[in-house]
C-alpha cells in the first residue's frame, strides 16, 4: 500500500513540477503554428515581440499588424495591435482553479492612450482571449470584447460587446461569435441605425499553402443579422449570407454554393418578404484560383488607378480563361425568389457549355455561344405582380428617355402602366409568356443551337 501511495505521489510530483518544463517547448511550437495560420493573408501579420519562458509558464507580447489596401494606387493604411500573453504550462494548471491540460493562456490587448481617448468602456482591455491546449492537442478559444461607446463631433457608435468561442483541431477550425446590438448615430443620417443579433459561424479547413495562395479548402461560413432598423426609413429582418465549399474527388476543383436571404426588407416605397438568392458555381478550378490570387498580390494591389486595375483583370482573363474552362465549370442559380404585396416571384437558371475548348476570341463570337450554350431556365410570377414589375421597368425606361422630360410624374406613371399592359399582352400572344394557374410563366431551354420557349422553338436573330 505504501509503495502504491509513493508511486502515485511521484507521478503527481512529476506532473506538477517536472512536466511543465518539458511541455513549455511544445506549447511554444503549437502557438507559433497558430500565429502562422493567423498570418495567412496579406492584410494580417502576427509575430512575437518578446517571449520569456519559465518552468511553470511564460510571458510574451504579440504584435498584429493590419494593412488595409482598398483602393488601387493609394497608400495602404497600416496599424499595429499589441497583446500581452500569459501562459501556464500543464499538465496540471493551478491558475484560475485547477485545470488539466497541456497549457492555457490569457491574452489582453494593450489599452493605449489613443484607445482610451477614443473609446469609453469598462475594464482594462478592449479585447481578451482565453485559450488552452487540451490533451488531444486541440486548441480551445474564448474571446470577449467589452461594450463600448465611440463618439466624435458627427457620429456616435454604441457597441454591446462581443462573445466568441472556437476550436482548432489539426487544420480544422470551428468558430462562432455574436454581437447583441450596434447602434450608429450620424449627422448625415436622419435617424439612428440599429444592427441587432449579429453572428458569424465558421467550420472549415485552414489551407496548408496559406489563404493568400488561392488554394481551395472545404468549409462552411455564414453571417446573420437578426435585424437592421433605421426608424421607418428602412427595416430588415433575418438577413443571412452562407457560403459552402466542397472539394471534388480530384481535389483540383470545388463546388461553391452561396445563399442570401431575408425574411423582410421594407422602405417607404416597398415591402419585400421571403427573399432569397441561391446559386452554385460547380467545378471551379483551383489552378485558376491560384493564378488569380497571384495576379492580385503581384500586380493589382500595385496598380495606381482603377483603369489600370480593370485592364490588368481583362489581361488576366484573356491569359487564363483556358485554365478556367478546362475544369468545365457550371453555373446553377437554383432559386431567385421574393414576395411583394401583389404576389410572389420565383425562378431558377442553369448554364454550362457543350464544348469547353475555346479561346478568348471564340468566346467573343455570338455563334460560339449559340452552338455551345446549354441553358435551362424557369420563372413564374402572379399576374398582378408581373404587371407591377413590368410597370416599374416601363417607368424606368420612360424616366431615362429625354422624349418624356416634360411629362409629370403621374403622366409617366399612367404611360408606364399602358406600356406594361401592352408588353405583357404581346409576350403572351407571342408565346414568350404562358398563363398557368393565374401565373405568368416563362420556361427556356437552349441546346445544340436550338432555343425552346414554353415548348415552342424560337428562331434566333444570328
Amino acid at each position: 500500500m505504501k509503495k502504491a501511495v509513493a508511486a502515485v505521489s511521484a507521478l503527481v510530483v512529476a506532473g506538477v513540477c517536472v512536466a511543465p518544463g518539458i511541455v513549455g517547448g511544445v506549447v511554444k511550437s503549437r502557438l507559433d503554428n497558430l500565429l502562422v495560420n493567423l498570418s495567412q493573408t496579406p492584410e494580417v501579420e502576427s509575430s512575437w515581440v518578446s517571449y520569456d519562458k519559465g518552468w511553470f509558464g511564460a510571458e510574451g507580447v504579440i504584435n498584429t499588424r493590419i494593412t488595409l489596401t482598398d483602393v488601387p494606387g493609394e497608400e495602404p493604411f497600416t496599424f499595429d495591435i499589441q497583446s500581452n500573453v500569459s501562459i501556464n504550462h500543464g499538465p496540471v494548471i493551478l491558475a484560475n482553479g485547477v485545470q488539466f491540460a497541456w497549457a492555457s493562456w490569457q491574452s489582453d490587448v494593450e489599452t493605449t492612450e489613443s484607445i482610451k481617448s477614443a473609446l469609453s468602456f469598462d475594464g482594462e482591455s478592449i479585447y481578451n482571449q482565453f485559450g488552452r491546449i487540451n490533451f488531444l492537442g486541440h486548441i480551445e478559444l474564448k474571446e470577449t470584447a467589452p461594450a463600448f461607446t465611440y463618439e466624435d463631433e458627427t457620429s456616435k457608435i454604441v457597441f454591446s460587446g462581443y462573445q466568441a468561442e472556437g476550436e482548432v483541431k489539426g487544420n480544422n477550425i470551428q468558430y462562432q461569435g455574436a454581437v447583441e446590438k450596434v447602434t450608429v448615430t450620424a449627422s448625415a443620417v436622419p435617424v439612428p441605425v440599429e444592427f441587432n443579433k449579429l453572428a458569424v459561424v465558421l467550420d472549415g479547413e485552414m489551407p496548408d499553402q496559406g489563404f493568400q495562395s488561392g488554394q481551395l479548402y472545404p468549409g462552411e461560413f455564414s453571417m446573420t443579422a437578426g435585424g437592421i432598423y433605421a426608424g421607418q426609413l428602412f427595416l430588415a429582418d433575418d438577413l443571412a449570407v452562407a457560403v459552402d465549399l466542397v472539394l471534388n474527388e480530384n481535389a483540383s476543383t470545388a463546388d461553391i454554393t452561396s445563399r442570401y436571404s431575408a425574411s423582410r426588407i421594407q422602405t417607404s416605397d416597398i415591402l419585400l418578404t421571403n427573399a432569397g438568392f441561391d446559386f452554385t458555381l460547380a467545378n471551379y478550378s483551383e489552378a485558376f484560383s491560384k493564378a488569380y490570387m497571384e495576379q492580385i498580390q503581384k500586380q493589382l494591389l500595385a496598380a495606381d488607378s482603377e483603369e489600370l486595375a480593370q485592364q490588368l483583370i481583362m489581361d488576366f482573363l484573356e491569359n487564363n480563361v483556358g485554365t478556367l474552362l478546362e475544369a468545365k465549370p457550371e453555373l446553377d442559380i437554383s432559386s431567385i425568389r421574393f414576395t411583394l404585396p401583389e404576389g410572389t416571384f420565383s425562378s431558377r437558371f442553369g448554364l454550362k457549355l457543350a464544348d469547353y475548348n475555346a479561346s478568348i476570341e471564340q468566346l467573343s463570337n455570338p455563334l460560339f455561344w449559340r452552338s455551345n450554350l446549354i441553358v435551362d431556365a424557369y420563372a413564374d410570377a402572379d399576374k398582378q405582380l408581373a404587371n407591377k414589375l413590368a410597370t416599374w421597368a416601363a417607368i424606368d425606361s420612360i424616366n431615362s428617355n429625354e422624349t418624356f422630360a416634360g411629362y409629370s410624374r403621374s403622366e409617366k406613371a399612367d404611360l408606364g402602366k399602358q406600356q406594361a399592359e401592352m408588353m405583357l399582352n404581346m409576350f403572351t400572344a407571342g408565346g414568350m409568356l404562358a398563363v398557368k394557374d393565374d401565373k405568368l410563366v416563362a420556361e427556356l431551354s437552349m441546346k445544340n443551337g436550338e432555343t425552346i420557349v414554353n415548348g415552342k422553338a424560337i428562331p434566333l436573330p444570328y
